[in-house]
């Protein structure tokens, strides 16, 4: 039996990691338990704990300790991460931890520092790297050859906070790096984007193999869109992945339309995003005793560092 607790109740807890959770839990009737849901609200952890099917709520992470618990989910924000991960590092469980992994790349590094030193398997909920959509476009591409260019665009509608391209942004940033990493951002190589409401970020990067990579991210730009374009030779893949609408993915070779395969409509968001599929592997690795999948905080953290670059040009600061 595989005894789960869940840190943090709130709303994008229980939007996504919850119900994946919990559908997890019926899938594997008799081989997971839902031991604990824990958050400061007593109100959020006893609801949840309901309607997710908890064996307990509680509001601090001490209370956890008289539970007997396999492995955590931390979804909090960020400022509260590295708190929480630390008073769980004792006990050497295996945890599934929120993004971004700090409010600063010192804080980050940090947060890496600290897994690092304890040696418990951690990995970094960057769910764009699960999501079904990326998932087929990555295969379709591997079996076309060469990745010569790559784009990427996050757009939002009325994103108005400071840190959009550092708290948000890092999910197509790591996922840039995931797909056609490292990656190497020029001086004068990314552009701030201008926009009444709040300023993005265009870049030109270089991928693995000499790959162009493109990278857009508007805050205020009027729809909300999430869309890749991965290009070889005599062939284009088309991706809007699953974090906004439904996933579609299209494959194009000599300007034919050869293959196309989009969600099934009755798909919940936390299906379609990758959430779930990101938590079945987590879960999986447990109960096959074997290392967590990608990525762990050290793998994010590159794409941290360049998501602060971005970050710094967006805002007018040039370069950190």
């Amino acid at each position: 039996m595989l005894n789960i607790g869940l840190i943090g109740a709130g709303a994008h807890s229980v939007a996504y990691h919850a119900p994946a959770l919990a559908r997890l839990a019926r899938e594997h009737a008799g081989e997971i338990t839902l031991m604990a849901v824990c958050d400061l609200d007593k109100d959020c952890a006893e609801t949840a704990c309901a309607k997710f099917g908890f064996q307990h709520s509680c509001r601090t992470v001490a209370a956890l300790e008289k539970l007997p618990l396999d492995a955590a989910l931390i979804i909090v924000p960020a400022t509260a991460i590295l708190t929480v991960m630390r008073q769980l590092l004792p006990r050497k469980i295996p945890l599934l931890i929120e993004k971004p992994i700090g409010v600063t790349v010192r804080g980050a590094r940090e947060l890496v520092a600290a897994a690092s030193a304890s040696r418990v398997p951690i990995m970094v909920s960057m769910n764009r790297r699960f999501d079904p959509g990326v998932r087929l476009a990555a295969a379709w591409r591997q079996e076309q050859g060469p990745l010569r260019s790559i784009c990427g665009s996050m757009l939002r509608t009325k994103r108005t906070e400071p840190e959009f391209v550092w708290s948000t942004g890092i999910h197509l940033v790591d996922l840039l790096w995931s797909l056609a990493g490292p990656l190497v951002l020029a001086e004068n190589a990314a552009r701030r984007v201008p926009i009444v409401g709040g300023s993005g970020v265009s870049a030109c990067l270089t991928g693995a193999g000499g790959a162009v990579v493109m990278v857009e991210l508007v805050p205020c730009a009027g729809r909300v869109q999430e869309c890749l374009q991965l290009i070889g030779d005599e062939y284009c893949i088309n991706c809007c992945t699953g974090s906004v609408h439904p996933w579609r993915v299209e494959l194009y070779k000599a300007d034919r339309l050869e293959r196309m395969e989009a969600m099934p409509p009755d798909q919940p968001e936390y299906i379609r995003n990758g959430t779930y599929d990101e938590t079945a592997a987590f879960v999986n690795a447990l109960r096959a005793q074997c290392p967590l999948p990608a990525p762990s905080p050290a793998d994010v953290l590159p794409g941290v560092e360049l998501a602060d670059r971005l970050h710094q040009v967006a805002v007018g600061s040039g370069f950190s």
